[in-house]
């Protein structure tokens, strides 16, 4: 999404001495400037082993090999720029040099047309978009819906990362007399769903940059989400009023959004520049 964002205001996404994910190949002399993106890669090592538990480990040593190239290549950078100072927080934290911020609210994407939605109308269904995985709890936002609302169909939009989520999911729809709709949507028709859901909810642990977030909150539909720091601050930024909820949740009406196109036009001209990439 980074690299599409940055071709349509117009820059080419790849130089020498950039890497564009903190996760790239490592160079001989190592990166001029890496862009960190994920928060698994540098949040701290108690929480790192916190949420890793839940994983088989089959998908658990991908994630430390993930980790591991990171850290190269984050040590050997010049410099670190990070989209959120959630990240750039973790980066100085994890002692990187030269961590600064270079924040972009929502992705520079944006639906044209008519786009085919799920299939349900926007007075039945929630939605919980994002990777069916044990990080970003989708188990949690089913229990709200089920909880706290009439809705009984929930589509997850995200792929099933083979952890046993979905599968406990499955589970605990079934026994609520719930219905569990999953799969992967491109995203315009995520786009289009945002707007035909009659909840959105983002329970996630961890996140690094919240765009899912920004893309629901622009869509107009109400919210449900995680206090966790990207989502925060990405809900700062667009100036939405918040309602606290139980335990960390909270919530949004999303009707008063202080973005326009033309800010996020000159965030990703501005990260653009910040990287030193070129006009195309």
């Amino acid at each position: 999404m980074v690299e599409m964002s940055l071709e349509l205001v117009g820059y080419e996404p790849q130089r020498e001495g950039l890497a564009l994910v903190e996760t790239e190949k490592p160079t001989g002399s190592g990166f001029e400037i890496v862009l960190a993106q994920n928060a698994w890669n540098v949040i701290p090592w108690d929480e790192f082993w916190t949420r890793i538990k839940p994983y088989p480990f089959r998908i658990a040593s991908r994630i430390i090999a993930r980790r591991t190239l990171a850290a190269v290549n984050l040590s050997r950078a010049d410099r670190v720029v990070c989209l959120t100072s959630a990240m750039g927080d973790f980066c100085s934290e994890r002692g990187y040099r030269n961590v600064s911020v270079s924040a972009v609210t929502a992705p520079a994407v944006y639906p044209i047309g008519d786009v085919p939605g799920p299939g349900l109308s926007s007075e039945n269904f929630a939605l919980v978009p994002g990777s069916v995985t044990w990080y970003k709890d989708p188990v949690r936002g089913l229990r709200y819906i089920r909880d706290h609302t009439a809705l009984r169909a929930v589509i997850f939009a995200g792929g099933d990362d083979g952890s046993g989520c979905q599968q406990e999911i499955q589970r605990q729809a079934a026994a609520a007399g719930m219905t569990a709709l999953f799969g992967y949507l491109q995203h315009a028709a995520l786009l289009r769903a945002y707007s035909q859901a009659s909840l959105i909810v983002l329970p996630s642990r961890l996140e690094s940059l919240g765009f899912s977030l920004a893309e629901a909150a622009l869509a107009g539909s109400p919210l449900v989400f995680s206090r966790i720091p990207a989502h925060t601050e990405i809900a700062r930024r667009l100036g939405l009023e918040l309602l606290d909820l139980e335990g960390s949740l909270v919530a949004s009406e999303s009707s008063r959004i202080s973005w326009t196109r033309d800010q996020a036009i000159y965030e990703w001209d501005s990260l653009a520049k910040d990287l030193g990439l070129k006009r195309r």
